[in-house]
């Protein structure tokens, strides 16, 4: 099977695992936030302890991270908070090792090219404070919302995005009934800072969704703004979809996730919340 609807969890509802990572040598703390089961694929928070050290190994995967505080130095380079990396499956890690600890959001993808093969698994590392905000390019179905873009990652290829998306405080449409809108690629986001309300729940600090292809969503509210990475694997389509008919945008939605059958019981957990902890 695919990986499963997950829309959405409070990452802070799901506890710390001590175990290893079928793509990293050494134990390290983790919370599972999605899995498909057939590509063995991962989307993650690792947790590093300070004065952390792996010495020596290959990559069998695709290795793909944000740094959400802290820090991480590997093969001589440190990614700092907010500093995002791309090392493709194949790249050899001399030394990876935080000296004051860090929390990772990371993604693991078995498929694609080995960093031996093609252009597009080139090694990326951007500290994301160093890009502007590309804010010309956005949807005008939601233009409301004020956002801006940074691409972190976009393979020549076509295959998939990685991106910063952020919204200014105070967003909501006028009138509040919206089209609601879907494509043909599988999306998911997770919030590092601020709220974005949706039709069934608001996303605050550390929320995660695993949304499939062609689900309808929207129903986009912000209160204090918000910014989450992005991702959209598997395409880079631009293309959208919307209803004919509009909904009413509700600021305060009770929270109603879409959740598989073993993340069910945080669902209790899991109340809509003004501010989380990762």
């Amino acid at each position: 099977m695919a990986r499963p609807h997950i829309e959405f969890i409070h990452s802070r509802d799901l506890p710390w695992e001590e175990g290893s990572l079928p793509f990293l040598p050494s134990e390290v703390d983790v919370k599972l936030l999605s899995h498909d089961q057939d590509t063995n694929d991962l989307s993650t928070l690792i947790h590093i302890q300070p004065e952390w050290s792996e010495v020596g190994w290959t990559l069998t995967s695709n290795f793909e991270f944000f740094v959400l505080s802290g820090d991480v130095t590997f093969n001589g380079r440190t990614a700092a908070t907010h500093g995002y990396c791309y090392l493709p499956k194949g790249t050899t890690i001399d030394q990876m090792a935080s000296e004051n600890g860090a929390v990772l959001l990371a993604f693991f993808e078995s498929h694609g090219e080995t960093a031996s093969q093609g252009q597009s698994q080139k090694e990326i590392h951007v500290d994301c404070f160093d890009m502007a905000w590309d804010m010309m390019h956005m949807n005008p179905g939601v233009a409301y919302l004020n956002m801006g873009r940074k691409n972190l990652r976009v393979p020549d290829d076509q295959s998939g995005r990685t991106y910063l998306l952020a919204g200014f405080p105070q967003a909501r449409p006028t009138p509040m009934r919206q089209p609601l809108e879907r494509h043909p690629y599988a999306e998911e986001a997770f919030m590092i800072s601020g709220d974005l309300a949706l039709t069934n729940g608001t996303m605050t600090q550390g929320a995660y969704f695993w949304r499939p292809p062609h689900l309808w969503h929207g129903g986009m509210y912000s209160v204090n703004g918000f910014m989450m990475l992005v991702r959209t694997p598997g395409s880079n389509d631009p293309i959208i979809e919307w209803t004919k008919d509009k909904y009413d945008v509700d600021p305060a939605p009770a929270y109603q996730p879409i959740l598989p059958d073993d993340l069910k019981p945080i669902a209790s957990l899991a109340k809509s919340r003004a501010k989380t902890n990762y």
